[in-house]
């Protein structure tokens, strides 16, 4: 079995699949299908964006985040 270091002494094995979050590995033992497997990594993850209401919100978003990319837009539909 080939083994494939990804650190924290963390070594990947066939068909394994691991997430890592801040170098934090989380091992996946649920289905094999694509849907089951980003299903999973979309839920890990959290939502690809979030919309904030105030200064007060958006400082806290930042604050929270190691990345944070933001966008300004006059309403929700101009948004997508």
């Amino acid at each position: 079995v080939a083994q494939l270091p990804v650190g924290g002494g963390v070594h990947l094995g066939d068909e394994q699949v691991v997430l890592l979050q801040g170098g934090k590995p989380t091992e996946y033992n649920g289905g094999r299908t694509e849907d089951e497997i980003v299903a999973w990594v979309t839920k890990k993850s959290g939502p690809a964006f979030k919309s904030v209401e105030d200064a007060e919100a958006l400082a806290a978003f930042i604050a929270d985040n190691e990345v944070a990319v933001v966008g300004y837009f006059s309403d929700a539909a101009a948004a997508g």
